[in-house]
């Protein structure tokens, strides 16, 4: 099967790509020729195709993930601990290439920086993220709108590539604070009772043991008022598509031979969760990917 590296050889070179700059060489301010579009909307169903039969792909390259397999030393190891342990000690270990993929041409074609830059445009004030891994999201934030960020995640292996990131893209932020601890247990102490005006979460909760339980850690962390902005896996509204994540849930968690889900359940309904929650009102939710990604705009009350 060629590589979509390959495939895309002849791709227009003229394009400067939008991540990185603002205007391309056709001199055309935050736009993007007409063949350059062509070829994007080519490799978009090129990919696609090439992964229809792969959804546990599909499932590591929201988060980026370089993962590993069942059978190797840190499954094993981790199969013996409690389910917290097991959350920890596999991060620790992809944190060193946990990037890999995030920004590759799949990912690309998926969009996933597109829907980061969506939602992430919407933060504002003082900012908490949950699972903030490696800081994947940190260069999509509009930093001149933050009056300080605070990351949240299990693992100190992630935290510590986070760093490194914020350093680089978080400058202009006065107070950025990095603090180990789990979503699921309570979040006051570890944030020394600070509340916030946006709480982020994206692609997390799927992996999360007890998600409805990081919600109401959210939800406590903000001010009245104040946004929950989610981007996560869900289960699509399509009878058809719904069925098939149910079906194949396992497989893509990792509970099926060569699962590599790190535990994803892509089958979670989000939005029953997220209403399951006192003091929230959810104001928007966006569909992505067929049903199966959803943007999620909630506020405090």
């Amino acid at each position: 099967m060629p590589s979509a590296s390959s495939a895309l050889a002849s791709a227009c070179r003229r394009c400067s790509r939008m991540r990185t700059q603002r205007t391309n060489a056709c001199g055309e301010p935050g736009k993007q020729c007409m063949s350059h579009k062509d070829k994007l909307l080519w490799k978009r169903r090129f990919v696609l195709a090439q992964l229809a039969n792969a959804p546990s792909a599909y499932i590591a390259l929201s988060s980026g993930a370089s993962l590993a397999a069942p059978g190797t030393s840190s499954y094993a190891e981790s199969n013996s601990s409690s389910r917290e342990e097991v959350v920890r000690t596999l991060y620790d270990d992809y944190s060193a290439t946990y990037d890999n993929l995030d920004g590759s041409q799949v990912a690309d074609a998926f969009g996933f920086p597109e829907m980061r830059t969506q939602l992430l445009a919407m933060a504002s004030g003082n900012v908490l993220e949950i699972g903030v891994g490696t800081g994947l999201n940190m260069p999509f934030y509009d930093a001149k709108n933050l009056e300080s960020f605070t990351g949240v995640d299990i693992s100190q292996g992630m935290l510590d590539v986070a760093a490194n990131r914020a350093n680089n893209v978080l400058g202009g932020v006065k107070d950025v604070r990095l603090v180990r601890a789990d979503a699921t247990e309570p979040l006051a102490e570890p944030l020394a009772r600070r509340t916030f005006d946006t709480v982020v979460d994206t692609f997390s909760l799927c992996v999360i043991p007890e998600p409805v339980k990081a919600l109401r850690e959210m939800r406590g962390a903000l001010n009245q008022g104040g946004r929950m902005l989610l981007l996560e896996h869900t289960k699509a509204k399509n009878a058809a598509l719904g069925w098939y994540q149910d079906a194949t849930a396992d497989i893509i968690a990792g509970g099926g031979d060569g699962g590599t889900g790190k535990g994803c359940r892509w089958n979670d309904d989000v939005e029953a969760m997220l209403k399951s929650v006192e003091g929230v009102v959810i104001e928007r939710v966006d569909r992505k990917l067929g049903g199966t990604v959803s943007l999620i705009v909630a506020r405090a009350v």
